[in-house]
């Protein structure tokens, strides 16, 4: 049966589904975050908040090759033997540049917000170990 690792764990897939990174990570209990994807709609891959590592193993030897370039996890394919990291140094420096961006004229504590505490955004914003501004 096909197969793809995330976080270094085996989750089997029929070769029938078609998966992305984010859908894949769920299954394994691991919650990527991301802002513009949706089930529902076209994947665009915009908000870059879903950076991943992947790469690939070989089915005859178990060796895992690596991309060298972080990915979006909701555009890319869980195909048989796809690899994801979904979260390391280069990962968490990436999502913390995103983050960054998107603060950049936005205050944290969102006074005018009608979601006041429960968005996204806030919830990254502390995941990510930043300090209120």
């Amino acid at each position: 049966m096909p197969s793809v690792i995330v976080d270094g764990q085996e989750i089997e897939i029929s070769a029938s589904e078609r998966l992305n990174g984010i859908e894949i990570a769920r299954r394994a209990g691991v919650e990527i975050p991301h802002y513009c994807w949706h089930p529902g709609l076209s994947v665009v891959a915009s908000c870059r908040m879903c950076l991943c590592e992947t790469g690939t193993r070989n089915p005859e030897t178990g060796a895992i090759t690596m991309m060298p370039k972080l990915v979006p996890a909701c555009q890319t394919p869980a195909k048989d033997n796809t690899v994801f990291v979904t979260d390391s140094e280069k990962i968490r420096q990436a999502r913390a540049y995103v983050e960054e961006a998107l603060l950049i004229d936005h205050p944290i504590d969102c006074p005018i917000c009608d979601k006041a505490g429960e968005c996204l955004l806030q919830d990254y914003y502390f995941l990510h170990g930043q300090k209120e501004r």
